[in-house]
């Protein structure tokens, strides 16, 4: 698996802690180096490792941290199943999409 090395304005954004039009702007003005793609902003993990005084290692740590408490989230409540019942519902969801 490739380990990304920009990310874009909404992750970079949740990193530094800041809202994502604060930080854009500060990409437009310079201040935040980054590298625009169309009408995308990407910016450097090294870039952001700098910004807070860290090293890339520990951002990608924190950044594996936030993902996992943001997939955490989205399960949250969300039914669960034992290996049998999961395999049940898994074939009448196939069963329903062949009909």
């Amino acid at each position: 698996m490739m380990v990304a090395l920009a990310v874009g304005v909404e992750t970079c954004a949740a990193l530094l802690s800041v809202d994502s039009q604060t930080l854009r702007a500060c990409l437009e003005r310079g201040e935040v180096q980054g590298v625009r793609l169309g009408e995308e902003w990407r910016v450097s993990l090294f870039e952001v490792a700098r910004l807070l005084s860290t090293s890339v290692p520990e951002l990608l740590e924190v950044a594996e941290d936030f993902g996992l408490a943001h997939a955490v989230y989205e399960v949250d409540g969300e039914e669960s199943f034992t290996p049998a019942e999961g395999r049940a519902v898994y074939e009448q969801i196939l069963r329903n999409s062949h009909a």
